[in-house]
C-alpha cells in the first residue's frame, strides 16, 4: 500500500512542477510583451504601466487565493 502512495505522491509533485513551469512560461511571455510595449514609448506613465498591470494581476490572484492559504515560494 505504501508503494501506491509513493507513486501518487510522485505524480502530484511532477504535476506541480509542470504547472509551475507553465505559469512561469506564461508570466515570462507577458513580461516580455509588456517590456516591448513600454520600450515603444518614452512617457513616464508607460514606464509605470507595467508595474500597474503586474500589481493588478497579483491583486486579482490574491483575492482568489489568499496568501495565508498559498504562501509564496
Amino acid at each position: 500500500m505504501a508503494g501506491i502512495w509513493d507513486i501518487l505522491n510522485n505524480v502530484l509533485e511532477k504535476c506541480d512542477e509542470f504547472v509551475e513551469g507553465k505559469v512561469e512560461d506564461i508570466f515570462g511571455g507577458l513580461n516580455i510583451w509588456l517590456d516591448e510595449q513600454v520600450a515603444k514609448t518614452d512617457t513616464r506613465f508607460d514606464d509605470n504601466s507595467k508595474k500597474i498591470i503586474l500589481l493588478g494581476i497579483r491583486d486579482k490572484l490574491l483575492k482568489i487565493y489568499s496568501i495565508e492559504e498559498f504562501p509564496p515560494d
